[in-house]
């Protein structure tokens, strides 16, 4: 009886660790296909939640699969320091991601967490201020409200600005504004050229996967964005 019990606890091992290759395999396949879709500068983490993994890879739904990447540029704008996205039901053949051969992915559901730091938006607004040797200095004053402070060289000399970006949700989107009326310390030939500067420097990026921003909000270090969609389907 005792080595039937060591058999069976032995095979039971094996299982699970054929079970977690298999899991970790899917999950490097469907994780390149993420960088190559995404246009992500390295391969995210991507794992597969839930045991056992192998019923859920015959029936070719998964029920929750957690990405996570860092330095995540959109279509356009900033780039985000963290992004965390959880699949949920996710519809994919194993045959397509054991082959490598992943297509398009149906999700039933999706939510996301975004970090966007204000050391990022700094260096964002410094490389687009005049001069070689910009400071920006961004503080938050207010929930929903990041105060700007920026020194930069001019052929008249250093100046000073001070203003005051609004964050806010436009339609579903992050949505980052430097307030002209807050923009102050500038000669007047020089205000319009740093706002377009500046705001250019703040577009927020755009969230792939149909992502709706649902809430946003700011603390001493920077801006944390949550984001939903529903019924997406990512294609090659």
């Amino acid at each position: 009886m005792r080595r039937l019990l060591i058999v069976i606890a032995v095979l039971l091992v094996a299982l699970v660790v054929a079970d977690r290759g298999l899991a970790a395999l899917a999950g490097a396949t469907l994780a390149d296909r993420v960088r190559d879709a995404q246009g992500l500068q390295s391969r995210p983490d991507v794992n597969f939640e839930g045991f056992p993994f192998l019923t859920q890879a015959l029936g070719g739904t998964y029920d929750k699969i957690v990405v996570r990447a860092n330095d995540v540029s959109g279509p356009s704008g900033l780039t985000l320091d963290h992004l965390d996205v959880t699949l949920r039901r996710v519809h994919v053949p194993i045959s397509q991601l054991v082959g490598g051969r992943v297509g398009s992915v149906a999700v039933d559901g999706v939510e996301a967490t975004g970090r966007l730091g204000l050391g990022t938006l700094e260096r964002a607004i410094a490389r687009r201020l005049p001069g070689d040797n910009a400071k920006v200095t961004l503080r938050t004053i207010s929930p929903g409200q990041v105060g700007l402070e920026a020194t930069f060289h001019t052929p008249v000399g250093d100046v000073a600005a001070n203003g005051t970006i609004s964050v806010s949700i436009v339609a579903g989107q992050l949505s980052l504004e430097l307030l002209p009326q807050s923009l102050v310390g500038l000669p007047t030939t020089l205000r319009d050229q740093v706002r377009d500067l500046v705001q250019t420097a703040i577009a927020a990026p755009r969230l792939s996967f149909g992502l709706q921003v649902v809430s946003v909000t700011t603390d001493a270090h920077g801006m944390t964005l949550k984001a939903t969609a529903q019924h997406v389907v990512v294609s090659r």
